[in-house]
């Protein structure tokens, strides 16, 4: 058991680069006052645990939904925040085409999620593509805040 305890004394928390897209602990605090994506953070990470792909997309994409419009100046009403005016934000902000494309097909794989349209057209988000799209938000994440 002393070995135990030993580890636990001995063990240190990664303040610079904490584990939220390996973001340093300055940029996460600015999602402190973003409680929309903070809850999406919560069920997302529960629904990655669980596996279920296609759920953990969708709160992906309300995530990043939520962080965007937040820090958007420019940003309008939320209900007519869409696809269009996150890519706006996106470029606005200097992010490589490279880097904010798979956000436009994020919006789109989301339209075809049996979570959000359940209809013949729709299929299920496997762990590859997942978390293919999840690296990519992650840095969007980078360049936005």
């Amino acid at each position: 058991m002393r070995e135990i305890i030993d580890t636990f004394q001995k063990a240190t928390l990664s303040l610079s680069r904490p584990g939220y897209f390996g973001l340093s602990s300055t940029k996460i605090l600015r999602l402190v006052s973003i409680p929309d994506a903070i809850e999406q953070i919560r069920q997302r990470r529960l629904r990655e645990s669980e596996y279920e792909y296609s759920v953990a997309l969708n709160h992906l994409l309300n995530e990043f939904h939520a962080i965007c419009y937040s820090l958007d100046v420019n940003k309008g009403s939320l209900n007519k925040y869409d696809a269009n005016k996150v890519i706006t934000f996106l470029i606005n902000k200097g992010v490589p085409t490279s880097t904010y494309m798979p956000i436009r097909s994020l919006f789109d794989r989301r339209n075809k999620n049996v979570v959000s349209h359940p209809d013949p057209v729709a299929w299920v988000v496997d762990e590859v593509e997942y978390f293919k799209y999840r690296d990519s938000v992650g840095k969007c994440l980078a360049c936005i805040l």
